[in-house]
C-alpha cells in the first residue's frame, strides 16, 4: 500500500475537514449509549447506523458549506485485539466489525467523490477489485 502514500489528495495542499469527537457527541449530545466507548458497536443496529450517518452528514454539510474536501475515516479505533476482552469480542468479530465499517462508509460515500483515508480506501478497493 505504500506505493500510494505520496498520491493522496489531502497531500496536495487543499483544505480538508475531518470529523471529531464521534463518541463524545453521540453520548453527551444525543444520549446514545455506546458500549466501551466503541462506536463500531453501533453498526449492527439500524438505529446505530442511522446515528453514525447523521453524525457524518453534519460534518459533510460543514465541508460543503465551506467548499472544502472531507477525509472520511472508519469508526473503528477500538475494533482491535487490544480491546477484545473489554468488548467481549473474538478476533474474527473484530475483523468483521472493521470490514463492516469500511462497507458502511464506502457504500454511502465512496462514489460521492470524498477522500477516504488512504488505508481504508485501499483496503476496500483491494477487496472489491483485487488490487
Amino acid at each position: 500500500m505504500t506505493q500510494y502514500r505520496d498520491g493522496l489528495p489531502q497531500l496536495l495542499g487543499d483544505l480538508y475537514l475531518t470529523d471529531a469527537g464521534l463518541e463524545t457527541d453521540l453520548i453527551f449530545n444525543h444520549g446514545i449509549e455506546i458500549r466501551e466507548f466503541a462506536a463500531h458497536t453501533l453498526l449492527p443496529d439500524e438505529q446505530g447506523r442511522e446515528a453514525l450517518k447523521n453524525y457524518l452528514e453534519d460534518f459533510l454539510a460543514l465541508a460543503e458549506a465551506h467548499n472544502t474536501g472531507f477525509i472520511l475515516d472508519t469508526q473503528t479505533w477500538t475494533a482491535h485485539v487490544h480491546w477484545a476482552a473489554d468488548l467481549g469480542a473474538t478476533e474474527s468479530e473484530l475483523r468483521e466489525a472493521n470490514e463492516d465499517a469500511v462497507r458502511f462508509i464506502a457504500m454511502d460515500y465512496l462514489w460521492a467523490g470524498l477522500c477516504l483515508l488512504g488505508a481504508v480506501f485501499f483496503l476496500f478497493r483491494s477487496r472489491l477489485f483485487g488490487t
